[in-house]
């Protein structure tokens, strides 16, 4: 049924560690197609049987490679995001708002949860410009306590994105995001560009900051590489920055 050259073809596929999902991609055939061939060919003596360590070093192999796809797929977007003047502004709020009270999760999540609506549609709007895609959103009533306070029925936003090849690459961008240690890579940003600068900290102050007078804002933080990274950019964008 098979010709000796197709046989021999996932026999080399086989012995390469390839698992009968990948071989079936590459051979454009059915899974059950292929689990079928190799344990005929099990029989006949041309391979042999998987021992479960073996299969479980196969299947980590597997995942690694599907995740390593994805992380390569995800540093294409955020190159043709940063050569499109748009998309570039947009990314650089992501990251400012990420700074500030979005999430960046090490799984898969990219997100932001907020009570202020306007926000939420703000950040919703440029996931979807730098990345192009559709964000997901939540709505739903919770308690909320500030300062000892309880507030009840409160309404919370959210928006994410699932995508464990962007949350890896923007890790590589942006360092940590947690709220005590989070740090701006200064020169690393400024070679994207002051566009891409001036929407970062409009996102961070979106998040975080307050504006006092027509000239004059304020942003609060736990984290002092935080701030004193954002006075150095604020500074090489012109403005008049300090931290105290």
């Amino acid at each position: 049924r098979f010709s000796a050259a197709y046989l021999d073809q996932i026999v080399q596929l086989r012995s390469d560690g390839q698992t009968a999902r990948e071989i079936s991609t590459a051979l454009n055939r059915s899974v059950n197609s292929v689990v079928g061939i190799c344990n005929k060919l099990v029989r006949a003596g041309r391979l042999q049987p998987l021992t479960l360590e073996a299969r479980s070093l196969r299947l980590r192999r597997a995942v690694q490679r599907r995740q390593d796809a994805r992380i390569n797929q995800a540093r294409k977007v955020i190159q043709e995001c940063l050569a499109d003047p748009g998309r570039t502004k947009a990314l650089g709020y992501v990251i400012g708002v990420l700074y500030g009270d979005g999430f960046l999760v090490d799984v898969h999540s990219i997100g932001l949860r907020t009570v202020n609506e306007g926000f939420a549609q703000s950040f919703a709007l440029a996931l979807h410009d730098a990345f192009c895609c559709v964000p997901k959103r939540l709505s739903r009533l919770e308690t909320k306590t500030v300062g000892g306070r309880v507030y009840r029925d409160c309404r919370f936003h959210e928006v994410f994105v699932h995508s464990v090849g962007l949350v890896a690459v923007l890790h590589d961008m942006c360092g940590s995001t947690a709220t005590k240690n989070w740090e701006i890579p200064v020169q690393t940003m400024l070679t994207y560009g002051q566009e891409f600068c001036k929407t970062l900290v409009r996102g961070l102050f979106d998040s975080d900051g307050t504006v006092e007078t027509r000239t004059n804002m304020t942003l609060t933080t736990s984290s002092v590489l935080g701030a004193r990274s954002l006075v150095a950019l604020l500074t090489n964008l012109g403005y008049d920055a300090t931290c105290y």
